[in-house]
C-alpha cells in the first residue's frame, strides 16, 4: 500500500521511496541489495544501485540527471581490463580522472548537482573477491642505458653526429621489453637492445649496480618467476613525471613465449648547433611490467628507467677573419676575401648565381654548401699567424693530411687517414699573386683556449679542397 502525503505518494507500492527533497533512493528488502543488469552503458538516476561488468571498452551515459540525485555503480572492468569513458559532465575528485588499469573492481558514487555537473569518486578494490589477495614475487628495479654510460670503471662513450644546422642531430636508443610465460611455469622478462644509430652497444644494470653489455639484437633474460604462471601481463611506458606514452594492456600469457611486449625509442634532444663535446640532455624513459592472475593482485614486477644520450661532434672550421681565395669569372683571376664577407655574398646571391673557390690543382669549382654555426673548440695559429682554424681541419702536407689538434679521428673525414700536425712538417700552400704552389715548413703551432666562436665552413665540387689563408684544406 503506497503512502501519501498531501496526495502524492512518498513510498509507493514497490517500496520505493519517492518525491522526497528531491532525493530517490531504494528500500532493501531482508538486507538483500537491490539487484540490476550486469551489462549497462547508462549511469540512471532513478535506479541508485547499479552493478555493471564490462564486457568490451564502455562509454557511460546519464539519465534522469536531476539536482539532489545519486548513485552508485558497482563496476567490473573484467579480466581483459576494459577501458571505461565517462561523459564531460562528470567531474571526479581532485579533478583527476582514475587509473583505471590500477584495479578490476570499482564502486562508484555519483551526486548531481547541475544538469552539466555530477560530481564522482571512485574506490578501486583487487580482483581478488575471495579476500586478501595472494602474494607475488618481489619487484624489482631495473637501469637500461644506450648511447653513454657514467658507470665506474666504464668509458663516457656517446653517439657522434655532426651539422646540426642543416641537419639537426638527433640520437636515438631503442629496445624491446619481452614479458613471457616461460616453460616449466612462471614468467620472465626479456631486454632486447636495437643498437644506437648503427653503433651495437647496448648494456644495462640490476638493482646490484652489476654491468652487463649485450651487442644488438641480443636477447637476455634479467628477471624471472618460476612459482606463479600470470594469466596475462602488461607493458606500459611512461615519462619520468608518470604520463603513460604507450601501454599494451594485458595480454594473454596462457602458453609459453605468449605474453605482452613493447618497443621502447628514447630520443635525444635536437642539436639545433655545431659543437665539440657539446652532450644533448639524457631523455629517461620508465617502463612497468605488470602480472595479472585470477586470486591474485594485479602486480607490478619490475620497473625500467632507459636512458638514451647523443653529442654532437664538429668537423674543422675557420674564424671569419681567415682568407677564402675565390675565383672571379669576370676577372678570370683569384680575388680573396674573408670568410664571412664570402658567406654573405653567400646568402645574398640570386638563385642562379655562382660562387667558385680554387683549390690544390688550380681548378675553379663551385661552392655547393656554406655554412656558419657557433663552435666550442681550440682555434690554432701557424707560423705566427692569428688563431683562425679548429683543432679537427685537415691541412694538406707533403706527408698527407694532418689537423692542429690532438684528436684526428673525425668521422666527417674517414678516408684521409689524418695525422696531427707538428712542427716540422711540410704545408703545401698557393701564392696567388704568382698562381704558383709552394712547401712551408711548419715553424711553430699556436693553440688558443677553448671558446665558443661563429665559424665557416664548405662543401664544394671537384677534388674536394679549397684554400683558405693560403693553406690547402679539404672540403666539408
Amino acid at each position: 500500500m503506497a503512502i501519501k502525503i498531501a496526495g502524492t505518494d512518498v513510498i509507493d507500492d514497490a517500496r520505493i521511496l519517492k518525491n522526497v527533497a528531491g532525493n530517490v533512493a531504494r528500500i532493501k528488502t531482508n538486507n538483500a541489495a537491490y539487484g540490476i543488469s550486469s551489462t549497462t552503458n547508462n549511469i540512471n538516476f532513478s535506479t541508485p544501485m547499479m552493478n555493471c561488468i564490462l564486457s568490451a571498452d564502455t562509454t557511460f551515459t546519464e539519465t534522469s540527471v536531476t539536482a539532489g540525485n545519486s548513485a552508485q555503480m558497482l563496476l567490473d572492468l573484467s579480466t581483459s581490463d576494459h577501458t571505461p569513458t565517462f561523459s564531460s559532465n562528470v567531474n571526479w575528485a581532485n579533478g583527476t580522472t582514475p587509473t583505471w588499469t590500477n584495479y578490476q573492481r570499482w564502486h562508484l558514487c555519483f551526486t548531481v548537482v547541475s544538469s552539466t555537473e555530477i560530481r564522482a569518486t571512485a574506490f578501486g578494490y583487487t580482483a581478488n573477491a575471495g579476500g586478501t589477495p595472494l602474494g607475488w614475487a618481489g619487484a624489482t628495479t631495473i637501469t637500461a642505458r644506450e648511447g653513454g654510460t657514467l658507470l665506474t670503471g666504464v668509458s663516457d662513450e656517446h653517439v657522434n653526429l655532426s651539422y646540426g644546422v642543416q641537419n639537426p642531430v638527433v640520437a636515438t636508443s631503442s629496445c624491446r621489453v619481452n614479458f613471457y610465460s616461460r616453460s616449466g611455469g612462471g614468467s620472465e622478462i626479456f631486454f632486447i637492445p636495437n643498437g644506437v644509430d648503427g653503433a651495437t652497444n647496448g648494456y644495462y644494470t640490476q638493482s646490484s649496480g652489476a654491468f652487463v653489455s649485450r651487442t644488438s639484437g641480443q636477447s637476455t633474460e634479467i628477471w624471472e618467476e618460476n612459482t606463479i604462471s600470470p594469466d596475462s601481463t602488461r607493458c606500459v611506458l611512461k615519462s619520468t613525471g608518470g604520463t603513460i606514452i604507450s601501454d599494451t594492456g594485458y595480454v594473454s600469457s596462457a602458453t609459453v613465449g605468449t605474453g605482452a611486449n613493447i618497443s621502447v625509442t628514447a630520443i635525444a634532444s635536437t642539436v639545433s648547433s655545431l659543437g665539440t663535446n657539446t652532450d644533448n640532455e639524457t631523455v629517461t624513459r620508465l617502463i612497468e611490467c605488470w602480472a595479472r592472475k585470477s586470486g591474485y593482485e594485479d602486480t607490478k614486477l619490475a620497473t625500467w628507467r632507459f636512458e638514451a644520450s647523443a653529442q654532437a661532434t664538429g668537423s674543422g672550421c675557420f674564424l671569419g677573419s681567415a682568407n677564402l681565395y675565390m675565383w672571379n669569372v669576370d676577372t678570370n683571376a683569384v680575388s680573396i676575401m674573408t670568410l664571412d664577407s664570402a658567406y654573405s655574398q653567400w646568402t645574398s646571391k640570386g638563385y642562379d648565381d655562382r660562387l667558385r673557390v680554387i683549390g690544390k690543382d688550380g681548378l675553379a669549382k663551385e661552392i655547393e654548401e656554406f655554412r656558419t654555426f657557433p663552435l666550442q673548440d681550440n682555434f690554432y695559429a701557424i707560423n705566427g699567424s692569428d688563431a683562425f682554424v679548429s683543432s679537427t681541419h685537415p691541412f694538406l702536407t707533403t706527408d698527407g693530411w694532418k689537423c692542429p689538434g690532438e684528436d684526428t679521428d673525425s668521422p666527417d673525414y674517414p678516408d684521409l687517414n689524418i695525422t696531427q700536425l707538428a712542427v716540422g712538417d711540410i704545408l703545401k700552400k698557393y701564392n696567388s699573386e704568382t698562381n704558383e704552389y709552394y712547401d712551408e715548413e711548419v715553424t711553430s703551432i699556436d693553440k688558443g683556449p677553448e671558446k665558443i666562436r661563429d665559424v665557416y665552413s664548405l662543401s664544394v665540387g671537384g677534388d674536394n679542397t679549397y684554400i683558405v689563408n693560403g693553406h690547402i684544406v679539404h672540403n666539408k
